[in-house]
């Protein structure tokens, strides 16, 4: 028996080790969960933006965004000075060999006025600024330049001062570069409050000691210094900032809409609050020429009185460190304007072309203007929608992805559709693959949940579905393993705008069944 019974397993073994020339296969039956979701006001608006109401029946849209705020580069002009000074040597003083160590007993005094147009300085407080300096000599030894700025101080009250080391130029032409850092420095333009725009030098040189001989000059001898304040950080301004005008468009993103559109909506009571803000003391005019809503390719002109008319602002006053803005609002209503008809469009973008003018009456606070960082003039928003809607064909969409196992050939498939939906509306359903093929029409629906008068829930609405998917439909949607969730939402009763509180909802679950033959090589 046992003799028989190795016989067996060696022949079994034997026939084992062939090779199969064939694929082996079996049938599978598979549910795939493809999605689970939640549809409501903070997904398809922003948790971030979602207020209750007062008398907490319905959330409210809420969404700040700033037009614009002028950059420092706006408000003054172009601060980077730049001057030369040329350091004669006086003849007196030729031939005269000085020792190492010895300084010159000569003191160069400048004083720069810069053109800057109608702006007239009294003060500048930088944070910090670069001092490029560019030296040019000829002479033969090693040098120390002694650099005063006597209008600029630090926050001690002691005047600027730094020494510059120039190497010897053995009798050739050379330049020599440097740069030199300042915080917290005040310089003062005025020269005392006599004058504007002014920066004052004092220069002295001498010889390094450590030059190894006596140094003589000559008349060919030259010695030059260029500066430059560069890369300025500025605190604050004092003076009269001049007359200038700006004008420019400035656009925002209201919505992403990308997922969502409508035929319309109607909108009970929005509100757009336009704020001009002044944190400048300089007085101004502002005129808002336009304000655009946009969607795709269209724009929709908001309708105002005050579009195109002049609005005054008064200067910022600073009254013990702290700050009071000049300041206009602007409130834009279904009363005064046909906002709700521009907001029922769902439009994505707002562009405001405007126009600015400081100082219009000129010098009107006797050199009395100032900035300060980071105050500025800007004009910011606050878009202000209750939810309480009837809509007319608004469509959600989501873009379904999902992973399936390899070398599957599908013969049939069905897709399964829960819905819960908690809201006083109808919602039709439909699948699409990406080339726009619909698997499904609109007559696939769910009712509307019960509510009672002010929106609340009683019941919501329950329903099942399947989408039943041919062989050649199957095989697509296993290939591209994506598909287009279309959720079409209509009111109920054309006459009630119904609210949207934050705790409605409508859930939904996809599942994908697969009845499949699976190989295996």
């Amino acid at each position: 028996m046992k003799k028989k019974y190795l016989l067996f397993l060696l022949v079994f073994i034997l026939l084992g080790c062939n090779k199969r020339d064939h694929k082996v296969s079996w049938n599978g039956h598979y549910i795939l969960p493809i999605s689970i979701d939640t549809i409501n006001a903070a997904k398809i608006l922003g948790v971030d933006h979602l207020t209750l109401s007062n008398d907490e029946t319905h959330c409210i849209y809420n969404n700040n965004f700033e037009f614009f705020q002028l950059e420092q580069s706006d408000l003054l002009p172009n601060l980077n000075f730049n001057w030369r000074d040329t350091l004669e040597i006086p003849s007196l003083i030729y031939g005269i060999a000085f020792p190492p160590g010895f300084e010159i007993p000569i003191s160069y005094n400048e004083n720069e006025v810069f053109n800057l147009g109608d702006v007239q300085i009294k003060e500048i407080n930088f944070n910090s600024l670069k001092l490029k300096y560019t030296i040019q000599s000829n002479i033969n030894g090693q040098l120390y330049l002694i650099l005063k700025i006597p209008t600029a101080q630090d926050n001690l009250g002691i005047e600027f001062t730094d020494t510059i080391q120039i190497p010897s130029s053995n009798g050739v032409l050379q330049t020599f570069e440097g740069s030199i850092y300042l915080e917290n420095y005040l310089f003062d333009l005025s020269k005392n409050n006599s004058s504007f725009n002014n920066i004052s030098t004092s220069i002295r040189f001498g010889f390094s000691s450590n030059n190894t001989q006596n140094i003589q000059f000559n008349n060919e001898d030259f010695l030059s210094i260029n500066l430059n304040l560069e890369e300025l950080d500025i605190n604050s301004v004092y003076g009269y900032l001049g007359n200038k005008e700006i004008s420019d468009t400035s656009e925002f993103e209201i919505l992403a809409t990308e997922n969502f559109s409508s035929n319309s909506i109607t909108i009970e009571d929005p509100e757009l609050n336009v704020i001009i803000e002044n944190g400048v003391g300089v007085d101004a005019k502002i005129k808002i020429n336009e304000v655009l809503f946009k969607k795709d390719q269209s724009s929709f002109s908001l309708q105002h009185p005050i579009i195109g008319q002049n609005i005054n602002l008064s200067r910022a006053v600073e009254v013990a460190g702290q700050y009071q803005y000049g300041n206009a609002e602007i409130n834009f209503t279904n009363q005064n304007s046909n906002l709700e008809e521009i907001i029922s469009l769902f439009p994505e973008k707002i562009d405001l072309k405007y126009e600015l003018e400081t100082n219009p009456l000129g010098n009107h606070s006797a050199f009395n203007d100032f900035y300060k960082s980071p105050h500025s003039i800007s004009i910011n928003s606050g878009l202000k929608i209750p939810l309480k809607f009837n809509l007319n064909h608004f469509k959600y969409l989501d873009t379904v992805s999902f992973n399936i196992i390899e070398n599957i050939q599908p013969k049939h498939a069905v897709i399964g559709i829960k819905i819960e939906n908690e809201f006083p509306i109808n919602c039709c359903l439909s699948v699409k693959f990406l080339n726009g093929d619909s698997l499904l029409i609109d007559s696939n629906c769910i009712a509307s949940a019960s509510v009672d008068s002010s929106g609340l829930l009683i019941q919501s609405n329950l329903s099942n579905m399947e989408i039943h998917l041919d062989s050649s439909t199957t095989n697509y949607l296993i290939n591209e393993k994506k598909f287009i969730f279309e959720m079409i939402f209509n009111s109920s009763d054309n006459s009630y705008n119904f609210p949207v509180l934050d705790f409605q909802n409508l859930y939904y679950k996809i599942d994908l069944e697969l009845n499949t033959e699976i190989e295996i090589n």
